[in-house]
Formats: structure tokens, C-alpha cells, sequence
């Protein structure tokens, strides 16, 4: 990263957000959040956070990026077992507004 090298905030708001982690190349953050209502999982463009897509539905949790940043792997509920939730690798492609 280029700059000045000091802790800011990324997402601040109502909701609870958590458990975030850089993509490879430092162009987006995956994290969790429930703003939806319930747990779900978000990936946001960095440093600006301006570009947002909800990657799970009815719950997700404990994303994780896969060392090439082409997919993550997020846990998620099966059925109405939701204590046992499995792990699933999404494939993913940022596309910009920009």
C-alpha cells in the first residue's frame, strides 16, 4: 500500500461487520455483516468501500479468500441444521463501475 500508513475506518454504520480479509491483490475486502437482518457476506472495493455485492443469502459466515482471489470459501447454513453449516468455494469476478 502506498500513503500515509495509519488505522482508519472502513465501514462505519448501524449495523455489526466483522470478520473482514484483503483479497490478494488489496482490491477488496470480504467480510460479514447483518445489515440484511441476518448474518450475511459482502465483498467491497478497497480503499473506498463505494462498490458493494452480497455474495450469500440466508445466511453466510467466515469468509476467506482462496490465494488466487478468483473465489472464497464462506460457510453456510444446510437446511434447518443451521448449527452445522458446510463449506461452500464461490467463484468470483469483480466488475467496476468505474
Amino acid at each position: 500500500m502506498k500513503g500515509e500508513r495509519k488505522p482508519m475506518p472502513f465501514l462505519e454504520g448501524p449495523s455489526n461487520e466483522g470478520l473482514g480479509q484483503f483479497s490478494p491483490d488489496g482490491r477488496f475486502v470480504v467480510h460479514g455483516s447483518d445489515e440484511a437482518g441476518t448474518p450475511e457476506v459482502y465483498v467491497r472495493s478497497f480503499p473506498d468501500a463505494n462498490e458493494k455485492w452480497q455474495i450469500s443469502k440466508g445466511n453466510g459466515v467466515d469468509p476467506r479468500w482462496r490465494a488466487d482471489g478468483k473465489a472464497f470459501l464462506v460457510n453456510l447454513p444446510v437446511g434447518s441444521n443451521a448449527s452445522r453449516p458446510i463449506n461452500v468455494l464461490l467463484n468470483w469476478q469483480a466488475t467496476l463501475k468505474h
